[in-house]
Formats: structure tokens, C-alpha cells, sequence
């Protein structure tokens, strides 16, 4: 067998075992999947399972790694300095038609997991957070960092969720109900 095809072999038997997990996290938490699980839903060998990976938990290692690519393309594609982040995700059609329904899905799916080596969470409200722009009378930036992340985290989820999808949201309106509401609790 030539190496070509033992790349080949090796990618689609790493399609199946990613694939076998993420189809399994439509059903089950992911601390109830186990390995075995794995292997059964990719139809593959134990032994295939362990030349790819040490347990699940370097699954969510791999998929990080492939992910944090996306996530920087995602952030240059505002990069002209015109469109805030905020407006390319939810004032543009960017999240409705630049990417695709099964990225929508991988990532609520992701959404659900806590691991100690994985919280797709954290790492997209750090993302968030870090391009969050503190105005000139901020005192309180720490705060309003997290508080920019979460709510961009949410109207992320409301975003890609089944829930919504043939629902235009505008994210400004929203806030500004948000903080009227606020204002009117004074």
C-alpha cells in the first residue's frame, strides 16, 4: 500500500471517529459517551480508534486545534476596520449566509460540552472578549468585557439555533429594549 493511500485510509477512518462523536453528542452528554461508543457509531477497529487518538478527550483536542483557524478567519473577514464584529455577525446576513448550516450545528453541538480540556464556551466568550473596545469613560472594563461577551454569546446561540432560523433578529433593537428596561428599573 502506498503512503497516498494510507493518508487517505487514515483521514476518512478520523471523518468516521469525529463523526461517530458528534453524531453521539445529538443524543447523549459527553461525559456519558465512552469510547466504545465511539468505535460501535464509526464502525471502525479499537485498535483504529487508539493509532488516532488516546482517549475522547483528545478528540475535543483535535477538533480545537481545527477550529481555532475558522474562528481567526472569521475575525479577519472584519478586519477591513469599517465592520465592527459585532455588526458582521448580527447586523449583516453574514451568520444566516456566509456560513454553513452543518458549521451551525457542529457548533451547538460543541456548545454542550465541559470538559477539562474543552469548554467551547469559554473559548467562544474569550474570543468575544477580546475584541471588545473599552470607550473613554469605561471604569468598569473588566465588567463590560464579560458582559459584551455573554451577550454576544447569546445572540450567537439565538443566531444559529433551529429555533430562529427563518427569523430575522436585530441585535441593536434588542439591546436597546434591554437597557430602556434597565434605565426604567432606576
Amino acid at each position: 500500500m502506498d503512503i497516498s493511500s494510507r493518508t487517505s485510509s487514515y483521514k476518512k477512518a478520523d471523518a468516521a471517529i469525529t463523526g461517530a462523536l458528534f453524531s453521539l453528542l445529538e443524543t447523549k452528554d459527553f461525559h456519558k459517551i465512552s469510547v466504545s461508543d465511539i468505535i460501535k457509531k464509526a464502525k471502525i477497529n479499537r485498535s483504529t480508534f487508539y493509532r488516532h487518538y488516546v482517549d475522547k478527550y483528545d478528540i475535543l483536542d483535535n477538533i480545537k486545534e481545527m477550529a481555532a483557524p475558522l474562528g481567526e478567519r472569521m475575525i479577519e473577514t472584519s478586519a477591513d476596520g469599517e465592520t465592527s464584529h459585532f455588526d458582521l455577525l448580527f447586523n449583516s446576513d453574514y451568520l444566516k449566509n456566509g456560513v454553513p448550516e452543518h458549521y451551525k450545528k457542529t457548533l451547538l453541538l460543541l456548545m454542550k460540552v465541559r470538559a477539562e480540556n474543552f469548554d467551547m464556551e469559554k473559548i467562544v466568550k474569550a474570543g468575544f472578549a477580546s475584541q471588545y473596545k473599552p470607550g473613554e469613560n469605561s471604569y468598569a472594563v473588566n465588567l463590560e468585557r464579560e458582559l459584551y461577551a455573554d451577550v454576544c454569546f447569546r445572540l450567537l446561540i439565538n443566531y444559529i439555533s433551529d429555533d430562529i432560523s427563518n427569523e430575522r433578529t436585530d441585535a441593536c433593537e434588542i439591546l436597546k429594549n434591554l437597557v430602556t428596561y434597565i434605565h426604567k428599573q432606576k
